[in-house]
């Protein structure tokens, strides 16, 4: 399995300084090898992607909180 991402460059943020912060796309490459069924492969991709923790924070995106703990 390959991850690959665009994440905007800083370089380009000084050039346009409302451009995206961040992953404009985030594309899951499978190569797979086997005698299964197109079928099969399928149920296999979404048990992983529905089991993946990464997958799912990407997908439902979770609240974000910010403390700041000083002494």
């Amino acid at each position: 399995m390959t991850w690959r991402a665009r994440l905007t460059l800083i370089v380009i943020r000084e050039k346009d300084p409302n451009a995206k912060k961040g992953f404009s796309k985030i594309k899951t490459i499978f190569y797979i090898e086997t005698d299964n069924t197109e079928e099969e492969i399928r149920d296999f991709i979404d048990f992983v992607n529905n089991t993946c923790p990464v997958h799912d924070i990407i997908v439902n995106a979770p609240e974000f909180e910010t403390e700041i703990v000083t002494k």
